[in-house]
């Protein structure tokens, strides 16, 4: 990082996280609507609606856990620094990503949401450092998209040109050549 180059940090959107919380939160209402009238409901078989709504409470209750410690949360949700790319983005982010392990950026695309993906040198050595839990869901994105390491501006309070925009600018003040092209930014 250069001298001109001071840390940036983009702060987590309450205003998103908010939304993030009253959606799960409805989802885990619709969770327990289902467990009530699982006996009574006649074209599916009770087991079966119980357990969709145990997944539907569970996942969407955690997601509402993640939201409400992200609306309480002082940290930034990304920081740009010195040393690499510190994510706090959401419940899956992986801390600092130095520098000089990125190998590339690339962006993807998920229905409406777009996605910058980072690639890394050393995939394995990030996900070693998580828990069970992360690593599990880091593993999953890897599969989808080749790597273990995704951030969304769907938290952060920008949106996500300036997100592409802020990286792949500190991305070629670290490296002497560039590292990739960013595809539908």
């Amino acid at each position: 990082m250069t001298q001109d180059s001071p840390q940036l940090d983009i702060p987590l959107s309450k205003g998103k996280n908010f939304l993030l919380i009253l959606g799960a939160l409805a989802f885990v209402a619709c969770g327990v609507w289902l467990w009530n009238i699982a006996d009574t409901d006649k074209r599916h078989d009770p087991t079966y609606t119980k357990v969709v709504s145990v997944v539907c409470i569970g996942f969407f209750g955690w997601c509402a856990l993640i939201g409400v410690t992200k609306l309480l949360d002082r940290k930034p949700g990304l920081s740009l620094g010195e040393r690499g790319i510190t994510d706090n983005s959401s419940g899956f982010s992986c801390g600092l990503i130095e520098w000089e392990d990125i190998e590339g950026v690339d962006v993807a695309q998920v229905k409406a949401t777009r996605i910058l993906l980072i690639y890394l040198a050393d995939p394995k050595a990030y996900l070693s450092k998580m828990n069970p839990i992360k690593r599990l869901m880091m593993k999953l994105t890897q599969r989808m998209y080749g790597t273990p390491v995704s951030i969304s501006s769907n938290s952060l309070g920008c949106d996500f040109s300036t997100l592409v925009t802020s990286i792949e600018s500190r991305i070629s003040k670290t490296k002497s050549q560039p590292i990739g092209s960013l595809n539908g930014s």
